[in-house]
């Protein structure tokens, strides 16, 4: 399990920052400050699941997942938008951040799911 989420963090944290560069998000100080933020929210996120998966002793159903995602996604969405210019030369509009959160989150979420599906196929106990 360790070795799961430790995966789908490393994965997420890639991802979004290959999605920050197709935004143009690009320098170095914004690029680490997002990994931050990234690696915050998975560790939260992730915390709530094994939360919940104790108490449920199940898996999270798909919408208690969506739930928590949409968390993340407004969690990021603010963060970068208040906090993200301070790590750039040039201006980055509060909208564009916003999107660029949307957007790495929905890719990260189905990309989770994958890998969700494959971890099941190799280990589904």
């Amino acid at each position: 399990m360790i070795t799961e989420v430790a995966v789908r963090i490393i994965l997420t944290i890639l991802i979004e920052l290959g999605i920050a560069k197709l935004f143009f998000i690009r320098e170095r100080d914004q690029l680490v400050f997002i990994a931050k933020v990234n690696l915050g929210t998975q560790i939260i996120l992730n915390a709530v699941l094994l939360c919940i998966r104790f108490i449920e002793v199940l898996r999270p159903s798909y919408n208690v997942y969506l739930l928590i995602e949409l968390g993340v996604f407004l969690i990021e969405a603010v963060v970068y938008a208040k906090y993200l210019n301070r790590f750039s030369d040039k201006p980055i509009k509060c909208w564009h951040a916003v999107i660029y959160a949307f957007v790495a989150n929905m890719v990260t979420f189905f990309a989770g799911q994958i890998l969700v599906i494959i971890f099941w196929l190799f280990n589904p106990y």
